[in-house]
């Protein structure tokens, strides 16, 4: 990938040409997902930053990580299985609702004999606290065991209802009450324009009268009025602009069945899929899992698929 850059002329910020170690940090930054980061804070998740969804971003570095001789090294007792955790890249702190990060802890036990008893075990880290870079008062370590052994429970459960729950058409009919709503409020939008176009254009043909000494209108209020039309064009034109914008996240019927099928399908697969593939589906298929205090989880379903589970808890406290 450097060389590819450097042979189209592409340079860093500060005008090197690209080795493998700036590709390797910039497919570990964070921040492409979405989050403005600085050594001191994390910002809230905004949509207009992210560049690579964070499930993408999570697995891409699942794989740098098993590439890392190093990470292999450090994390011995995972080297048969891979990475034992199942939530990486959508575990957050429930207290300071910062990311947490998955890695192998070893924790020394002292017996009765004296001797030091050596556990490895998966754990979820809050970073932020470790390293107090921001108020928290949760736990700075979970077992991941736990944890996934919770989440897993309740994805179990919501793949139960949707092979037990047949298709509901309503769905679609709700998708094609939104679309008519939406070109109801597009011929709106449109018409509005137009009036505000209209009047704006009245104004300023009216100026060559006033300078004629033929209009009832004195410069300064025709100077007031076409101000106030054009501000009512742009306003008007701005908010047909957003209502085109948030047209291109809504979901058609086609895209519905095909969610629904795709949501079928990991229910059917799950049970016996590997820990790589759950740990897709999972990521797919939760927007976040909260992990608090006392282990206390709340479990965030993506709104595409909860849509599907009528009468079901959206975000499962557990």
């Amino acid at each position: 990938m450097a060389q590819m850059l450097n042979q189209r002329g592409l340079r860093t910020r500060q005008g090197a040409e690209f080795q493998s170690s700036n590709i390797k940090r910039i497919i570990q930054h964070e921040g492409y997902t979405g989050y403005i980061i600085t050594k001191a804070a994390r910002s809230e998740f905004m949509p207009q930053l992210q560049i690579i969804d964070e499930a993408l971003f999570a697995k891409v570095n699942e794989m740098i990580g098993k590439r890392s001789r190093k990470a292999q090294k450090d994390k011995n007792a995972a080297q048969k299985s891979g990475n034992p955790t199942l939530l990486a890249g959508i575990v957050v702190c429930a207290h300071c609702v910062a990311k947490m990060s998955a890695f192998l802890h070893t924790d020394r036990y002292k017996l009765a004999d004296g001797s030091i008893r050596e556990k490895v075990q998966a754990k979820y880290n809050c970073y932020q606290r470790g390293q107090h870079l921001r108020e928290c008062d949760g736990q700075a370590l979970y077992l991941a065991e736990r944890v996934d052994r919770i989440v897993v429970a309740y994805a179990d459960e919501l793949f139960r209802k949707i092979k037990s729950e047949p298709y509901d058409k309503s769905i679609e009919q709700r998708i094609r009450q939104q679309d008519a709503e939406h070109n109801r409020q597009k011929q709106a939008a449109e018409k509005k324009i137009r009036a505000a176009q209209y009047k704006q254009k009245r104004y300023e043909d009216e100026v060559l009268k006033c300078l004629e000494g033929e209009s009832a209108f004195s410069q300064e209020v025709l100077a007031r009025l076409i101000t106030q039309a054009e501000a009512e064009v742009r306003q008007a034109k701005d908010e047909y602009a957003s209502m085109l914008q948030n047209n291109d996240d809504r979901t058609t019927v086609q895209q519905i069945r095909s969610y629904y099928d795709e949501f079928l399908g990991w229910a059917n697969e799950f049970s016996l899929a590997t820990v790589e593939r759950k740990r897709a589906i999972l990521a797919q298929l939760f927007e976040k899992v909260e992990i608090g205090k006392g282990y206390k989880i709340t479990i965030h379903v993506r709104g595409t698929y909860r849509q599907f589970l009528m009468g079901g808890d959206p975000h499962g406290e557990l």
